[in-house]
């Protein structure tokens, strides 16, 4: 899955008409200077600098941007489970109540799980989405079952669709989940082992009562 959002694609889109200025205005400005270095007989132009720099600059910056926005979240690890063969799959061989179902996967995902299996989710990268993003958040961050089932009830989710490579740092539910010891209103639900591996999938059960543990 790509790590590009569609507000981040959307917004390069309005960038891309401007982005040559700042480069057109130095190379302007360093080939009409006349700064130079050297001694009194030789005098060497520095032109090429600014300009170098205006075009590596850029490459550099973007680069240390992309790198630290990876290193803080989970999209560098998730990008390890196969999503496509995971759709292809659940397109093909969902549970019953699948095309009715309201599932719950992260939020850089919800859009291609929704194209292509036709499950419902809460939430997708686009600002319009920010009620569903804060509630997928919130799970993602619960310290106990009972947090998450509130938020889980009151968005009434069916499936919990969750990658094994997510990192799940201090989040006890989310560690709970990867580590295959969902609570008891979370029931497992078989996938093939091709896709056991890297996912883990839960049907939600309303009527079940967790107990602590």
């Amino acid at each position: 899955m790509p790590a590009v959002t569609l507000f981040e694609m959307r917004w390069a889109a309005y960038l891309r008409p401007v982005m040559p200025l700042p480069l057109t205005l130095t190379v302007v400005a360093a080939v009409s200077s006349d700064l130079t270095v050297g001694v009194r007989t030789c005098k060497i132009p520095l032109r090429g600098a600014p300009i170098a720099l205006a075009i590596v600059g850029p490459a550099l910056a973007s680069g240390l941007v992309i790198h630290v926005f990876q290193a803080d979240t989970n999209l560098e690890r998730e990008s390890e489970c196969p999503w496509d063969a995971a759709f292809s799959h659940l397109a093909l061989f969902h549970p019953s109540d699948w095309p009715r179902a309201i599932v719950f996967p992260d939020e850089f995902i919800g859009p291609g799980l929704a194209w292509r299996t036709g499950a419902r989710v809460i939430a997708s990268p686009h600002i319009d989405s920010a009620s569903g993003i804060s509630d997928v958040l919130a799970v993602m961050r619960a310290h106990s079952p009972n947090q998450a089932a509130a938020l889980m009830s009151c968005r009434q989710i069916d499936y919990v669709l969750l990658c094994r490579a997510r990192d799940p740092r201090n989040r006890e539910f989310v560690r709970a989940l990867v580590e295959g010891r969902p609570p008891t209103w979370l029931e497992p639900t078989q996938l093939p082992d091709k896709l056991d591996r890297y996912f883990r999938l839960f049907r939600r059960n309303p009527g079940a009562v967790d107990q602590p543990g």
